[in-house]
Formats: structure tokens, sequence, C-alpha cells
């Protein structure tokens, strides 16, 4: 190192390494060099972490964003490996708030620059996981702005897929303890949800002066987190607007479940909340009007295009997601209104009584409902309304992408349809840019835009194209105790009357070839397989869930029975076969998934429900169908969801969070995989 860097000085240290300041007489300019410490047990543990710190330096390495300290070089000499990075002007974070809470156009820079540069580090699968003041830069442009960058990535990790956090040798948990989710202390698995709670710590702070969680002693500290213990912002800065503190409570839920799914949609629920010219504080966690109901969920990604985009290279069963249409890119087409509220300017909710006290205390719901309806009449009023025929969407130019934080399911090249109700679903209408609109709460679903590249931008419409047949996207709703879904989980709802059958269909013959029993290549063993998480309405007996029809009598059918079962029937001119649940209540929220095997003929199907208490065992079938039938010769290529018949014993009165159709048979592994495992974790709570 000392032919081309010369260390004049250490400008700190930390419990992975030191940073000094150093000259590059190559290229004649000032530099930061980093060395990373490794201990002596370590060393002797026969880790080659050298190798680990040399990899996951060189991704660090590939990050190029203005909010992000740029590494130039990572090279090793006899004393190990060191990182060269740029020598950044400005201070810390810390001593900016030592001297007082930061004004609104500061934070607001701050807010925006830290999200985008998470958001980067995230699409690179790259987690910090030490977010603090200290680890934020803050320099004052020539123009008067601020700019903030994040460093020290110390603890950082390749990988998005939930991990644990970092212990050194001896068990400590590594971080900083005013900053830590209750995730990094209790030692369970971490993800991008984590940094954005140690950034919401941030954002209180520097909004208020005073950390979120402090104390006398590191135990206390740990305590508060854990129980959530933090005096509402608006008591301890009450300049800031309830809106503003509501989002950073958001951001520091204690659940990671509650927080946004990623920094996004945390930007995006910024943007609206700011933008609203009447701003109606919200219940803590709860998430933004303008968002679709997004926990975990994430945002939409949508990307217009005309040439259809190639398909993914096939990735093993519990990859995480791949790079790809990123986040960063989503459209949106609803205005939000105009003027900006500034931190000066307390929100004034509309009505006679405008002072309303702030989420912990608890908020009127009819509040936090007038607020919904002011801004579904100001975001639609751009929008064309329904007629009483659907609109069809221009599919062929949207491509929609598996959320950021979904696991991608297995064999996920054979998927022909992926359908979620997080993401794709649209309601009647265009922008004046030709975007579509995204579907909201109680919005009629006119097109739902499936996920899965093997067949792009592929869409289910309303039965007859007609907007009064389309179900409604809502709340999947949750119960705070009991079999239930997690909260802010996305279903389509449908309630059928005699007169107005709600039921989606797509006529898929135009890419027959590419569906079930069609000739298009496959990963997997011929044959079908159709994935599907729903609930039955309480009070319906039996009816029609879905329908995969081909030629003839060539046909897959999901049928719900009087006495509260799934049955699955397999046919083609050769016969039938069927198989039936048993111990599953479909009028709870269910998990299903059928293969039927092209080798030898016969059903499989798993299905699974909520566990009926905290940490329970969630009741589970899997079974085989007692006869075989001759699969198709011909694809299957017409779907319908719910029926269009006015008999009401035909049709589907439940919800219907997500749909995956496979052009091939997964394996028993492969759908206990799919269904009892990541579908079960991504909806059901424990």
């Amino acid at each position: 190192m000392a032919d081309r860097y010369k260390v004049y000085e250490q400008l700190g240290a930390g419990g992975v390494g030191a940073v000094f300041r150093a000259y590059d007489s190559q290229l004649k300019r000032w530099v930061a060099i980093k060395r990373l410490t490794i201990s002596q047990e370590a060393r002797d543990s026969g880790t080659d972490l050298q190798e680990e710190l040399r990899q996951e330096a060189d991704s660090l390495a590939s990050l190029r964003n203005p909010n992000i300290v740029t590494i130039f070089d990572v090279a090793s000499d006899e004393e190990g490996l060191f990182i060269v990075m740029e020598l950044l002007e400005g201070e810390d974070l810390a001593d900016v708030v030592a001297r007082g809470p930061l004004p609104y156009d500061d934070f607001k820079e701050l807010a925006y620059q830290t999200m985008e540069g998470l958001l980067a580090a995230h699409q690179h699968h790259i987690l910090h996981r030490d977010i603090k003041p200290e680890n934020i830069k803050v320099e004052r442009l020539p123009g008067g702005r601020m700019q903030a960058k994040i460093i020290d990535f110390g603890l950082a990790r390749i990988g998005l897929k939930a991990r644990k956090q970092t212990e050194d040798i001896s068990g400590t948990v590594l971080g900083s303890i005013h900053y830590m989710a209750p995730e990094q202390l209790t030692r369970e698995p971490v993800d991008e949800r984590t940094d954005l709670y140690s950034l919401g710590c941030v954002f209180y702070e520097a909004l208020s002066g005073k950390k979120a969680f402090d104390g006398p002693t590191m135990a206390e500290v740990i305590d508060k987190h854990i129980n959530h213990e933090v005096i509402p912002l608006h008591e301890i800065a009450p300049h800031v607007p309830p809106w503003l503190g509501s989002w950073v409570a958001r951001l520091m839920a204690p659940r990671p479940d509650d927080r946004p799914a990623n920094a996004q949609q945390a930007m995006e629920e910024f943007r609206a909340w700011e933008r609203m010219p009447t701003m109606v504080p919200y219940m803590p966690w709860m998430v933004m009007p303008v968002q679709p109901v997004e926990d975990d969920v994430a945002v939409a990604v949508a990307v217009i295009d005309d040439d259809e985009p190639p398909s993914r290279h096939s990735s093993v069963p519990i990859h995480p997601r791949r790079p790809g249409n990123p986040s960063s890119n989503i459209n949106r087409s609803h205005s939000v209104g105009t003027s900006s509220t500034r931190l000066n300017q307390a929100p004034t909710p509309t009505g006679s009584k405008s002072k309303l006290p702030l989420i912990i205390g608890g908020i009127a719901i009819i509040a936090a409902i007038a607020g919904f309806l002011v801004f579904k009449k100001s975001s639609s009023s751009n929008a064309s309304t329904a007629t009483s025929t659907a609109p069809s969407a221009p599919t062929a130019k949207i491509q929609f992408d598996l959320p950021a934080d979904r696991l991608m399911p297995p064999l996920d090249d054979d998927r022909c349809l992926h359908l979620i109700a997080d993401v794709g679903t649209l309601q009647a209408g265009q922008s004046s840019d030709g975007k579509p609109f995204p579907a909201y709460n109680n919005d009629n679903v006119i097109n739902w835009i499936s996920v899965a590249p093997r067949v792009a931008s592929s869409a289910l419409h309303p039965w007859q194209e007609k907007a009064s047949f389309a179900p409604k996207r809502s709340a999947w709703p949750t119960a705070p105790t009991g079999p239930s879904v997690k909260g802010s989980r996305a279903a389509l709802q449908f309630k059928s009357a005699p007169s107005a059958p709600l039921a989606l269909q797509g006529d898929f013959s135009d890419k027959a070839q590419a569906f079930p029993f069609g000739t298009d290549l496959i990963k997997g063993p011929r044959g079908a397989t159709i994935a599907i998480a729903f609930q039955n309405g309480a009070d319906s007996s039996a009816g029609t869930l879905l329908q995969l029809l081909g030629e003839g009598k060539d046909a897959i059918r999901f049928q719900l029975t009087a006495d509260k079962k799934l049955q699955v029937l397999a046919s083609s001119s050769g016969g039938q076969t069927q198989v039936e649940t048993s111990g599953i209540d479909v009028t709870k929220p269910t998990i299903a998934v059928a293969t039927w095997e092209a080798s030898s003929g016969k059903l499989l199907l798993l299905a699974v429900n909520p566990p009926e208490e905290v940490k329970g065992k969630a009741p589970l079938f899997q079974g085989t169908s007692s006869t075989s039938a001759p699969t198709p010769s011909n694809p299957l290529i017409n779907l319908q969801i719910g029926s269009g018949e006015p008999t009401a014993a035909l049709q589907f009165h439940g919800l219907l969070g997500e749909l995956i159709i496979y052009a091939s048979a997964l394996t028993q592994e492969q759908m206990r995989m799919l269904g009892s495992t990541q579908l079960k974790q991504h909806y059901f709570k424990y």
C-alpha cells in the first residue's frame, strides 16, 4: 500500500475497522482508507473471512449513488484487506443535530437522500444494518442545499433474504444500540425494513434533537426498543406536523410487517402526505391512503416498454428476488394535491372540529376515513369513471415485477401466470400521459396484470368485459386473535349477486403453447400446477373458485363445498380424478397448491390454514387422488375466477390474494416450499 497510498492520520475507529486519511500518489488526490479488523479468534476459526470480506467489499464498490460514499479500490497487503474510498468533507449528522433540530427544508433533503441511498443499496441486495447519525455525512453545497451521504457499510451483508444480525466472537450483537431494531436485539432475521427502523430513529432525533430510545443503561435502552417505549414525536417536538411525526413512527414500528416494505414505499408515503392540501393524522403504522395496502407488500413496479422483455434465467427454489425492474422505476398516475406543509404550519383537518389528538392516545376512526375520502375525491378527479363495459388496458406495453420483498417461487421460469393483489391491479381510465390508474381500496379492478415473465403482461378482465362484474380491491381483514392473515395484505373482494356475478376471465389462446400442456420448453416435469391464496366468505356455502379450461372436457377446477372444504377436479377426454381436503376450513384464510402430474395422471393437493394461536402449528393437508386421469393433449388456455353465472351456488363470495399457474408439475418438495413455506410465511400471522 505504501507504494501508492501515504497514510497521514487516523480519522476514526470502530468495531470492524479503522479509517485513515491518505494521499493517492498516482491520481493526486486525498482519500480515506478503511482497514478491516479480523480478530485472532475469527482467524483461528478456520473460516476464510478474508475472502468473504473481499467479496463483500467488491459488491460495495459496485454501488454508484450520490448518497452513498464512493469506493475507489479494494486491495490487500501484508496487514490484510483495505478499502480506498472518497474522503468526505462536512460533518457527521450527529454533530449537526447536536446544535439543534433540523429545519424542514434540511430534513426533507436528509429524508429523500438517505432513502435514495438505502434504496440503491437494497437494490444491490446490500443491507447496512448500522444506520446512525455518525454514519451519515452532511455537507452544505454552494447553492445552499444540504447533501447527505451514507458511510461505513462495516456491518453490511450481501443478500436481502432475512438473516440474523452479526455477532462478535463472544456472541455480542454488533451495532449502535440507540438505533437498532428489535429484531436485531433479539437476534432474529433482519431485512431491508431493519434499515428503515434505524433510519426512523435517526429522523426522530433530527427533528427533535432527542434520541427516540434512550436511558442510563444499555439494558434499559434495549427494553425500550423491544417494548416500544417512545414519546410521540409531536409531544417532544410540537413544531413537527402530526403527519410527519406519524410517518416517522411508521418507520419505527416494532414489527417489521408494520413498516413500509421498502425505501421506495416510504418515500411515496412521504410525498403523498406532503402534497395533500389537508393533512389528517393517521393511526400508528397505518398505510397511507395513497398507497395500495402495503406492508410487507411491495410497491408495484411498472415499466412502459414497447418491446417484450426477455424472460429471466431460472433460479434455485429459495433464491431471493433478483435485480430487474427496480422499484425506483415506479410510475404513479394519481395526483394528490399541490400545496406543501412547512414545519411551522400545522395541518388543519377538514370539518368544524379541527383539533385532533395524534395517534398513540387514539384518533377517531372517522377522521382517518374522512381523510381517505378527501384523498380519493382529489386523486380520482382525472380518472374516467367505469362504464358498463370495461375498456381494455394496453397490457402489451405494461410490465409489473414481483415485489422486492418476495422470494422467487420454485421453478420460477415455468410460471405462465402470477397474479398478486398488491401488484398490477388497475382501475378504469388513463392519465393524460397514457399511464393506467392503479386500483386502490374499494376500486373496481378492470385489469389484473401478471408478473410472470414467461408470458409477459398477460391480464385478466371482468366477466364479459363489464365493469359491473369486476371485483374490488380491498384490504384482507386481519383479526387480533385466532387464525388470520398479516396486517395490510391486499386481496380482491368477490361479493356476487344474481344481477352482478363478480368474476374475472382471461383467454390466452394467442399464447397457448406457454400454458400447461403446451409445447414450449419447461424446466420441470410435464403437467400443471395451480397455487392460490384465498378465503371463502363466512356466510357462503358451495361455489366455483376457479376453472382453467381447454378443449372439450379438458379442465382443472377448484370447487368450494358446502361443508367448507376445497375440492380439486381434473378432467380430460380420457377420464376424471379429484382430491378433497380434510381438516381445512376454507372460510378461514387458505393457501392451496394443486399439481396434475402427466406421468401418473394423479392430482396432488396441499392446503394450509393459519395457526389457531400464536406460535401454534398451522393446520396442514397433503393428499393424492386415488384415481388417475390422462392429461390433456392440448393446452389449458382459458382461466375463469369465480363464475359469471347468476346461480348463487356457482359463484365465489370471498377474497383472493394471489394466484400462480405453472406450465409444469411441481414436485411434492417444491409444493411444500411454495405453499407451506413461502406463501404461508408471507400471508399468515403467527
